[in-house]
C-alpha cells in the first residue's frame, strides 16, 4: 500500500468503487487489504530499473547481494510451455519472444501487468526497459496500448542496441 496515494496514477474507473487511484486495482487483492502475493506492486520507473539492474547483475545491486545468481538463473529458464499464448515460462516471467520481447533468446525475460506497465530484460545485451503505461484507463476495454507496447519497446530497444554497438 503506498505511502501517498496522491502519487498514484488512476487505473480503472471501477462500478461501487469509482476512480481507482492509491489503492490495489486486483480485485482479490483489494479484498484483502492490498497486501497479497499476486497482485497490487505500487513502484515506480527509477525503483524498477534499479530493479532490472539488480537482475542484470546477478543479484547484485549497489554491492548488496538481494538475490543469489542461481535464483535469477532460474528466472531465465523455461518451466512451462502455455500453449494459449504460445509463450515458454519460467518462475513468474515470460522467457524469451512475446508481444514485448524485442529479438528471440534464452536470455531474455518479461513481464506484462494487466493495468500496463512492462518490463524487458536482455541479459546478453545487458539492456533493460521499463515501461510505466496505463492500459486500462478508463476501462478494461480499452485496448489502444496493446498493440503499441511492443512498437514502443522495440523502439527504445533499437537506440539502446545501436548505442552498444
Amino acid at each position: 500500500n503506498p505511502l501517498n496515494a496522491e502519487k498514484c496514477a488512476a487505473t480503472e474507473v471501477v462500478e461501487g468503487r469509482g476512480i481507482v487511484k492509491g489503492i490495489v486495482h486486483d480485485e482479490k487483492a483489494c479484498s484483502m487489504n492490498g497486501v497479497a502475493g499476486h497482485a497490487g506492486v505500487f513502484s515506480n520507473v527509477h525503483d524498477l530499473m534499479n530493479f532490472v539492474k539488480m537482475i542484470l547483475n546477478d543479484g547484485l545491486y549497489n554491492d548488496k547481494q538481494f538475490l543469489p545468481k542461481e535464483f535469477i538463473d532460474l528466472w531465465f529458464e523455461p518451466l512451462v510451455y502455455d500453449k494459449k499464448s504460445e509463450w515458454e515460462r519460467s518462475f513468474s516471467w515470460i522467457v524469451g519472444n512475446n508481444d514485448i520481447v524485442i529479438e528471440e533468446g534464452k536470455n531474455i525475460i518479461s513481464f506484462n501487468g494487466f493495468t500496463g506497465p512492462s518490463i524487458s530484460i536482455d541479459r546478453d545485451k545487458r539492456i533493460g526497459i521499463v515501461l510505466m503505461t496505463n492500459r486500462i484507463h478508463p476501462t478494461r476495454n480499452n485496448r489502444k496500448l496493446s498493440s503499441e507496447r511492443p512498437l514502443i519497446s522495440k523502439e527504445i530497444y533499437d537506440k539502446l542496441y545501436t548505442k552498444h554497438l
